[in-house]
């Protein structure tokens, strides 16, 4: 066969051959699917393929890749031969790692077609196989199904149950009492099946939901701790790990499965790990996570759990930095969770008793790290000790080992920034004690190890100048500056984080006179703010690139991963670098605080042609920062990225003479994105629109829907904000604009047959409008005025009545104002929006004030209409049972309106008025008295 031997030269050394077969690969896979998948299924078999072991190996991967992509044909009878083939396969192969990979093609194309009614059956009678390695295989095929189709298995969760426990407990029968326990134990299997039941179990249980389906496997968790043991007894490095992972990737999605054995898992932990720091994460990890679930496990945590915590934050020479924030993390969060006045009475005395033992530094430390990270959660508690405990904290300043005191003095630098942030300019009573002692640390603490010592003490420099202010600082800012920039440090380092920050407090405090230093500080941050994200797109199943076996601790960087869809290509990963990420973000907010802090001397750095200033090469800052306006995987990136470019054309302006170009040039360049910010904004409102008017229709009400509704509420009220706020800024000159490409997808909203809650967001833009667009503002009142008396949509009706208002009250000539003022004036008053009433309720106030005869009409002939309003608007902000709709200086505004008009108006004109008005109202205005 043709497509075989393209299969076969997708195999061969010859790069020419290879490349060669991947182009006519992937021409096949366009054009001949089906042929191409009956190729891989008969070169995936061994009854059809039973001598070539290699193609048996890679077949099945492209196989499965192909069904993926392309799904499966659309023949009954060759999707019934298919997964006849696969199942027999499963059966013949001899070879356990070709088993596997077909069991992931097995799973592929059950979750594409679901009606396979043979397969579960098939796949748990292949577990009572004598040969413990089909077991294997079938447990396997189990685990892997989960990945791939776990929602749809969750019918069968007793059944599998079942079968599990038959493995997992097969030698522990009287630790369980569950009814999984009384099922037949089999006999034959071997620490292998157990070891891949587990992680089938494991990858079941993620998927259920329910507490009676959970609570049957909380019960295996003592077997479980078994087979641990044993593993790590035989030196089974590989089934500990693969059993360590499951059992976190399990806890992590539900935690109570530990409730009822934490201490066991505390007494296993701390046995199990004693010689071995980096299986102490394993165990703490979700200890922790339990504990915070319930406030009466954590305050009953045996002495083995609490003594696991501590052992994990030992800093071991050779122990990975995942360790120290596993036990780090336990310590906070129950600290938190419970308290100090449950948690210091249990670790105190495990912390003196570390402090004691001068033979292991580690120990002390241990106990040092132990005492700050509980001291947040536990600091009422603490003070009351703390002149019992802060002298031996204080003593280990001298400690012959450098560890523990590089380490607690940067505690007490940290207190001391801290302070000096908090009390700012009467930090300069003790400035001349500290500063010294801060830049003696910066010259003193040489070494990588000492790198974050280093970094706190430019951050405690950095704040107390901060905090004093340029005259107390300025004589020792140029000696700390010509210190900090004689450092060498590691570009992708946290030392050159701590020093860009501080060179960048420091410039807020000396502004103009920082400027010398911008040569050396900028080109640093826009490098840093340039840096490319590291993102890797791999199979979705592939394994996270590690770091865990580097002992460096600058080498755990984090990776994020997202599950994306590529077409054509099928469910991808992407893993993104975070400390990079994190690294361009903060390389970018120091340019925002930069060019925030020195204006127009920072114009050096904003023209958008590189070259030479004062004879110094400049790198600009527009050419970093424009492009990150698109940056696609941070959203702080793009809103830094917007305010940093804001923050540079105010100095351009400031920082050039009038006959400048720098301005404009800067300008042009920042304004072409903003061109197309109405479209952006619309665009995602109409999206938005659609999904909230599909939850409306689908009425569902249970939490997540909750959830979709207050984030779709956020996201318009955010667009109408962001498009209200460029109305009130331009005011008249962004009507034509607003004409052009606002009305027109506005408008439509404002139609019945949307929902009152979309409508009356978008009202608000029209509101807007009318108040501040000025005589610019089209004739757009018949669109509003047809849903003023649509009552059942209370929200939109006290919109438009807003919106009418404020057109008559600034733009009346434009329209018929007292027609308008008559419809008006017999909507009010308002109640539903009660920010809207008080705002309404004022506009009618300053309309009587200025005596509007709009309003009032010809001989006052509308006065006891008015004052009939402001009685029931004076009674509705009485009720307790409604938000008041007057805000206190209105009702103060008035009262004396009332005083104004029983003053000037007519007499006989008032006093038909008042007669006009029932008992209740004269009452309501008695009140005011």
């Amino acid at each position: 066969m043709v497509h075989t031997d393209v299969i076969r030269a997708l195999l061969s050394n010859d790069n020419t051959v290879r490349r060669q077969a991947e182009s006519t690969y992937t021409q096949i896979k366009a054009h001949q699917p089906m042929e191409l998948a009956t190729t891989l299924l008969t070169l995936t078999c061994f009854q059809t393929n039973s001598t070539d072991v290699e193609t048996r190996m890679f077949a099945p991967v492209l196989l499965r890749r192909l069904v993926e992509t392309e799904g499966l044909p659309n023949d009954a009878t060759y999707r019934a031969q298919m997964k006849t083939q696969l199942l027999a396969t499963l059966v013949q192969e001899t070879q356990p790692p070709i088993r596997r990979k077909v069991s992931h093609v097995v799973a592929q194309v059950a979750r594409q077609d679901a009606s396979w009614p043979e397969l579960l059956p098939s796949i748990v009678q292949l577990t009572q196989h004598p040969d413990p390695g089909m077991q294997v295989t079938a447990l396997d095929v189990l685990a892997t199904l989960a990945e791939y189709t776990g929602a749809k298995l969750k019918l069968h969760h007793e059944q599998l149950g079942n079968v599990f426990a038959s493995f997992v407990a097969c030698t522990c029968e009287k630790h369980l009492s569950s009814p999984l326990s009384q099922q037949d134990v089999a006999p034959t299997a071997c620490t292998e099946a157990r070891v891949a039941a587990w992680k089938a179990l494991s990858a079941f249980v993620v998927h259920l939901e329910s507490s009676d389906s959970l609570q049957p496997f909380s019960h295996l968790l003592p077997p479980f701790l078994q087979l641990l043991e044993g593993s790590l007894q035989n030196h089974d490095e590989v089934a500990a790990r693969e059993l360590l992972t499951s059992f976190l990737a399990m806890t992590e999605v539900h935690p109570s499965l530990l409730m009822l054995h934490l201490d066991l898992i505390g007494k296993y932990g701390t046995n199990l790990t004693l010689d071995r720091p980096r299986v102490r994460w394993f165990f703490i990890a979700p200890v922790h996570r339990s504990a915070m679930l319930s406030t009466a496990q954590a305050r009953s945590l045996s002495t083995d759990t609490r003594t696991l915590a501590i052992m994990c934050v030992l800093k071991d020479e050779g122990t990975g930095v995942r360790v120290c924030d596993a036990g780090a993390g336990a310590i906070d969060r129950v600290a938190h969770s419970v308290g100090g006045k449950v948690l210091v009475p249990l670790i105190m005395p495990y912390i003196a008793q570390y402090l004691e033992e001068s033979t292991s530094w580690q120990r002390q430390h241990a106990a040092l790290f132990a005492l700050g990270l509980m001291a947040e959660g536990a600091k009422d508690y603490l003070f009351q000790v703390l002149d019992v405990w802060l002298p031996r904290i204080l003593d280990c300043l001298q400690h012959p080992h450098p560890r523990i005191r590089y380490d607690v003095q940067e505690q007490a630098i940290t207190a001391v920034a801290c302070v000096a942030k908090v009390v700012g300019d009467a930090f300069v009573l003790h400035y001349s004690v500290f500063m010294p002692v801060a830049a003696h640390l910066l010259t003193q603490s040489q070494g990588k190890q000492y790198a974050l010592l280093r970094g706190k003490a430019m951050e405690c420099v950095a704040l107390i100048g901060q905090a004093v202010g340029k005259e107390a600082f300025l004589n020792d800012a140029k000696a700390v500056m010509d210190i900090l920039l004689r450092h060498e440090t590691d570009d992708s380092g946290v030392e050159l984080q701590y020093l860009t920050q501080a060179c960048v407090r420091i410039a807020s405090v000396l502004q103009e006179d920082f400027v010398a230093y911008l040569p050396l500080i900028v080109p640093k941050l826009l490098q840093q703010a340039a840096t490319k994200p590291d993102v890797v797109l791999v199979d979705w199943n592939d394994e996270t690139a590690a770091t865990d076996d580097d002992d460096d601790d600058d080498e755990h960087d984090g990776i994020h991963e997202i599950v994306v869809d590529v077409q054509g290509q099928g469910k991808k990963k992407l893993q993104i670098q975070t400390s990079a990420l994190q690294g361009k973000e903060l390389g970018l907010n120091m340019l925002y605080q930069l060019a925030l802090d020195l204006k127009g001397a920072f114009v050096a750095y904003v023209e958008p042609v590189s070259g030479f200033h004062d004879g110094i090469d400049v790198h600009r800052a527009l050419n970093v920062v424009l492009p990150l306006l698109k940056f696609q995987y941070l959203d702080t990136v793009r809103m830094l990225s917007g305010l940093t470019l804001a923050k540079l054309l105010e100095a351009a302006i400031a920082g050039s003479v009038v006959t400048s170009t720098a301005p404009h040039q800067v300008l042009e360049l920042i304004f072409e994105p903003l061109l197309t910010v109405f479209d952006k904004l619309l665009a995602v409102s109409h999206a938005s629109v659609l999904r909230r008017v599909q939850n409306l229709s689908d009425s569902a009400d249970d939490d997540e829907e909750e959830v979709n509704v207050e984030d779709e509420e956020a996201i318009l009220q955010i667009v109408v904000d962001a498009i209200g706020w460029t109305i009130k800024q331009y005011k008249h000159d962004i009507v034509p604009l607003f004409v052009e490409h606002v009305a027109p997808v506005v408008n439509p909203y404002l139609e019945p047959s949307f929902p009152a809650v979309i409508r009356a967001h978008f009202i608000c833009i029209i509101d807007d409008i009318l108040e501040f667009g000025g005589a610019a503002v089209p004739p757009i009142m018949p669109t509003l005025l047809t849903h003023l008396w649509n009552t059942e949509q209370a929200a939109a009706r006290d919109n438009c009545v807003s919106a009418v208002g404020k057109f008559c009250l600034y733009r009346a000539h434009l329209v018929d104002a007292p027609t308008l003022l008559g419809l008006w004036l017999n909507c009010l008053p308002l109640q539903s929006d009660a920010i809207e009433a008080r705002a309404v309720h004022a506009d009618l106030v300053t309309m009587v004030e200025r005596s509007n005869m709009d309003l009032l009409g010809e001989n006052y002939v509308h006065l006891a209409l008015v004052l009939k309003k402001f009685a029931d608007i004076l009674a509705l902000d009485l009720d307790e049972e409604f938000e008041p709709v007057l805000e206190d200086e209105t009702k103060a505004r008035l009262t004396a309106v009332l005083q104004h008009i029983q003053a000037t108006y007519p007499p006989a004109i008032v006093q038909s008025a008042w007669s006009s008005l029932s008992e209740d109202d004269q009452q309501v205005f008695a009140s005011l008295q």
